[in-house]
């Protein structure tokens, strides 16, 4: 039993290490390049800027910069869903996400953008102007998790002696300092001076490329030029357009440390561009990081890309609903048809009626992944974009579940299962390791141009992610203790564990403090009951106060990295350190609030998880009498589901947008249950004779 188990261990360690390292080799890419400034720096707003259309006829200022210099598309989200010029000139001041005025929500689909507030103009006095009001602004403008430090970048470089000219509309916020003054001011684009100061703010109404070739006519030497879309403004929410020219920059695909997605930057990062230019000096910013040049020898491959990038998520987004509701809604009236069909059978579960369960919950417990895998395929080049991602994503789904059912392992009852959980696990892992490209663009994934990351382990798919790792880790020791090998048991629990918390926590890969919180105290939990152990309140709290620890613990790694390299569990150990502030925790459950009394919905999400607690802790109740049949056949699997409930719980209060998590988990745990009662292979001589009583093996052949 032994050998065969350190077999199958060193078979899997090397198929995911062989498959990582395939990834690793396919994916490599030339090393990044600084963006330095030897002259002065000219950015330049036109807000809705895209490079859908652009091409050497339309836009041929803007596209001689996108063949020549570095391009990416600009997440302009501040802290509201819909990006107004206000907010994005003030966040770009501040170096973190900010807001002022009234926020504008989301765009319904095919509906009009929301009003922006009005401009906020500055008071002109003499050459430059000022902000009666800012002193109030700065007392109360929110942040996104710290404290908002308006006027932080024209303070930072006027004590290095650079002053800031802006000129235009909205400008003037990003280019006031800490009292609200602008030190150059001027409301007309026209004539303005490029050589007044090293840094030259410019607010355009819109895209305008005639403009632009005016400007670049006149760029003094050793100007570094950026053309950002800043905002949303009059046009539904999407990612905007980036291009930096200069003499010290590549051409290629622009990045920062802090999307961590090559080509995709976000308003902070040119926060932090600016502020380069005084060198070790510049302030560590909480969200922005310098960017940097993925080069490339392709005068168009980088505009191709950003634009082709751009496009999916608009489509991918937009097609969350209706996607949502027609996963949910086919899955209910699969199950309709099924509860006809064994209504009208009245036979019981026959071994066709178990067949199309079986069937029906392997397609909807292989959707989540199959929403992941799509993105290998150009689905967004096609004329019917959501039609085709659609018909990839069930048609993905239908041959995973397949394979779950009709593969060697699918004679064994927990086969399937094993299966499905672990493949999700797996794709999920070795994606975030990777650096989350297919949750980036998928219809369960980490949503950019809405959501707050950019990497690691989004909520909807950490839930996936740790409740096949439990269900899998359930499953697998429970077909261990039915062989009688119990400390085989708790090793696999402690693996399975192991690997999983170690990869959405590390700083590097899932960069999840919150989920990591809520995974070992469920892993911890499982393997108690797989030892035989009791849970008592002391060994509860000693399981939190390692929980705590641990996350702690990789906090205070991260934070001994460079301040350009943290994640945000870095920043948070540096907030506690150096002023002793815990305002991202104040922030996560203000979120959690905020997310839960949003929506009457989402006010389900508590109801669901006592519903869930009720069923797998009093196994008596109305709720958990249909599921005593299953787990009094398939060994330790209640345990299973007990651990994913107590992850789930904890996720939910430890994670800003935890509210995702129940659905989200039960979204998987419900299929692969069903799965489980559901499958027709299952022969108990495939279990030793000993393993179960009598009573459990004629249950099972009824």
């Amino acid at each position: 039993m032994i050998r065969r188990w350190l077999l199958a261990v060193a078979v899997v360690v090397l198929g995911i290490s062989a498959a990582s390292a395939a990834i690793s080799a396919l994916s490599a890419r030339p090393a990044v390049q600084t963006i330095k400034q030897p002259g002065r720096l000219v950015i330049v707003s036109m807000p809705t800027l895209t490079f859908d259309g652009a091409n050497s006829h339309t836009t041929p200022a803007l596209w001689a910069m996108a063949r020549t210099g570095a391009v990416a598309a600009l997440t302009t989200r501040n802290l509201t869903a819909h990006s107004c010029s206000n907010q994005s000139w003030l966040t770009f001041g501040a170096g973190s996400r900010t807001t002022i005025g009234q926020p504008v929500g989301e765009t319904p689909t095919g509906a009009r953008p929301g009003t922006c507030s009005p401009e906020l103009q500055p008071v002109q006095d003499g050459e430059g102007a000022y902000y009666p009001d800012w002193a109030t602004w700065r007392a109360s403008a929110p942040g996104a998790g710290t404290t908002t430090d308006l006027g932080l970048v024209a303070s930072s470089l006027e004590a290095h002696g650079q002053c800031l000219m802006a000129a235009g509309k909205y400008v003037a916020l990003g280019a006031a300092d800490r009292t609200g003054r602008i030190a150059h001011y001027q409301r007309s684009v026209d004539d303005v001076s490029l050589t007044t100061c090293p840094v030259t703010l410019i607010g355009l109404d819109g895209p305008d490329d005639r403009y632009l070739s005016q400007l670049l006519a006149r760029l003094p030497a050793k100007t570094t030029l950026v053309v950002t879309g800043a905002a949303d403004d009059t046009t539904p929410e999407s990612l905007r357009a980036v291009a930096i020219i200069g003499p010290r920059v590549r051409h290629g695909l622009a990045t920062s440390a802090s999307t961590r997605q090559v080509g995709l930057l976000q308003t902070t990062d040119l926060s932090a561009l600016t502020l380069s230019r005084i060198g070790s000096a510049a302030p560590t910013l909480p969200e922005g990081r310098a960017p940097v040049v993925q080069p490339t020898g392709s005068p168009t491959a980088p505009v191709v890309r950003v634009t082709q990038f751009t496009t999916a998520l608009q489509i991918e987004h937009a097609f969350v609903l209706p996607f949502f509701v027609c996963y949910l809604g086919g899955t209910a009236i699969a199950c309709a048809i099924g509860g006809v069909w064994w209504w009208l059978s009245r036979t019981g579960f026959s071994r066709g009626l178990r067949r199309y369960f079986a069937g029906t919950a392997a397609v909807v417990a292989a959707t989540p992944v199959a929403t992941l895998l799509v993105g290998f395929l150009p689905w967004w080049r096609a004329d019917q974009p959501r039609v085709v991602l659609g018909i990839f994503t069930f048609a993905g789904a239908v041959f995973i579940a397949a394979a779950a059912l009709l593969g060697p392992w699918g004679r064994y009852r927990r086969g399937p299962t094993v299966f499905l959980g672990a493949f999700t696990l797996v794709v999920l892992g070795l994606d975030v390791v990777h650096g989350s490209a297919l949750q980036l663009t998928s219809l369960t994934g980490l949503q950019p141009v809405y959501g707050g990351r950019f990497y690691g382990m989004g909520n909807v798919s950490y839930a996936f992610y740790a409740t096949c790792g439990l269900l899998v880790a359930a499953s697998l020791a429970g077909a261990l203790l039915d062989r009688g090998a119990r400390p085989l048991a708790v090793l696999t629990v402690l693996l399975i564990g192991a690997a999983v918390v170690v990869v959405d926590g590390y700083p590097g890969w899932g960069a999840d403090g919150g989920g990591t919180a809520a995974l070992i105290p469920a892993f911890a939990y499982l393997a108690l009951n797989a030892a035989g152990r009791r849970v008592t309140w002391r060994r509860i709290l000693l399981i939190l106060v390692v929980s705590g620890a641990f996350v702690l613990g990789l906090a205070f790694l991260d934070y001994l990295r460079p301040a350009q390299n943290r994640t945000h569990l870095g920043d948070f150990m540096a907030g506690v350190i150096h002023d002793g502030s815990a305002g991202p925790l104040a922030r996560i459950w203000q979120a959690n609030w905020t997310m839960l009394v949003s929506s009457p919905v989402n006010l389900l999400v508590p109801v669901l998880l006592v519903l869930a607690i009720i069923a797998l802790g009093l196994p008596n109740s109305r709720l958990g009498r249909p599921l005593r049949p299953l787990f009094e056949q398939v060994t330790f699997y209640d345990r299973g589901l007990a651990a994913a409930a107590v992850c789930w719980l904890i996720g939910f209060v430890s994670n800003d947008s935890g509210t995702a998590i129940p659905p989200a988990g039960l979204l998987m745990a419900i299929p692969l249950t069903v799965l489980l009662a559901a499958s027709p292979a299952w022969r108990l001589d495939d279990v030793p004779p000993g393993a179960t009583t009598p009573e459990r093996r004629v249950a099972a052949l009824r």
